[in-house]
């Protein structure tokens, strides 16, 4: 009876064994039919997005990577290449995603969409980073443009003359790009401007509309003003391309009375230069000088 016993509990054994291994193997042959791409074809949708819209060089800002199963089936072990581009930093990114190049989903069911959000920060102004994300036969391709950078920099001196100020205005385009719409603002109306010169664009009010800047490109502009001893100018730049730098896009100047006895030579050229050029005054100075010195001489 004990053997009788024994051989039926062995064959007990072998049948549950044999049972088990017939659910392993369908499963995994689910498993494998579900990402054999030699006998199905994967039914995914690729997305790429990102925010905000407008990115600037050195901003951080998300980047989105969505894979929708439009299929019946589950879909097991999913890998999808998703390599970042040269001068685009990864700053933050879930544990699915390695190596700077996939993502990996262990499951992804019907109807099921999964979202990949990575945090980035990009080394290059006024460039366009493509991405491009992969697998088969599924493609995804997005292109994520940064704004251009322009540093402006503008500086402010003087000298003073007899009951006059000349100003100087130097702006400059640090760089890296172009910048657009370049404004001078504040200049100092309120003395009574009596002349100007400008080595571009044009004046209104009080502001000095320099227009498009290239990268290293600098700009002049000298005022003639009436004279106000401790009289402060403060002058700022802006345009419309973003810049890194906002400090040193301001500057001032403050005259003081004691400046005007060294700087007076220079505006007695300035203010003289009309009459000693002018042909009726040298001709009259001949007339009355010239029978003088000969009368005398003789």
């Amino acid at each position: 009876m004990n053997s009788k016993f024994i051989l039926l509990s062995f064959a007990l054994i072998f049948s549950t064994l044999f049972l088990i291994g017939g659910v392993s193997a369908k499963d995994n042959v689910t498993i494998l039919s579900d990402n054999n791409l030699d006998n199905d074809v994967l039914n995914l949708e690729l997305n790429q997005n990102y925010t905000p819209d407008s990115i600037n060089k050195g901003q951080l800002f998300d980047l989105y990577l969505s894979v929708k199963n439009k299929g019946s089936d589950p879909y097991h072990n999913l890998t999808i290449l998703y390599n970042l581009p040269k001068g685009l930093e990864l700053v933050l990114w879930p544990d699915e995603y390695s190596n700077n190049s996939t993502w990996n989903i262990d499951t992804l069911y019907p109807g099921e969409t999964n979202t990949l959000t990575l945090v980035c920060l990009p080394m290059y102004s006024n460039y366009t980073y493509e991405l491009t994300a992969s697998i088969e036969p599924e493609l995804d391709t997005m292109e994520v443009q940064t704004n251009p950078l322009a540093d402006l920099s503008v500086s402010v001196d003087y000298i003073v003359g007899d009951g006059i100020i000349k100003w100087f205005v130097n702006v400059l385009n640090n760089g890296p790009d172009y910048a657009t719409n370049s404004v001078a603002n504040n200049l100092p109306t309120d003395l009574g401007i009596i002349s100007y010169n400008l080595t571009k664009g044009s004046l209104f009010n009080n502001q000095w509309f320099i227009g498009d800047l290239a990268s290293g490109e600098a700009q002049m502009l000298t005022l003639i003003t009436n004279f106000a001893d401790g009289y402060t100018y403060d002058i700022s730049v802006t345009s419309d391309t973003a810049s890194e730098d906002l400090s040193n896009q301001t500057a001032s100047g403050t005259v003081k009375l004691n400046d005007t006895e060294k700087d007076v030579p220079v505006f007695e050229e300035i203010l003289d230069s009309k009459a000693t050029a002018n042909p009726i005054v040298l001709l009259l100075l001949a007339v009355i000088f010239v029978p003088g010195l000969i009368f005398k001489k003789d």
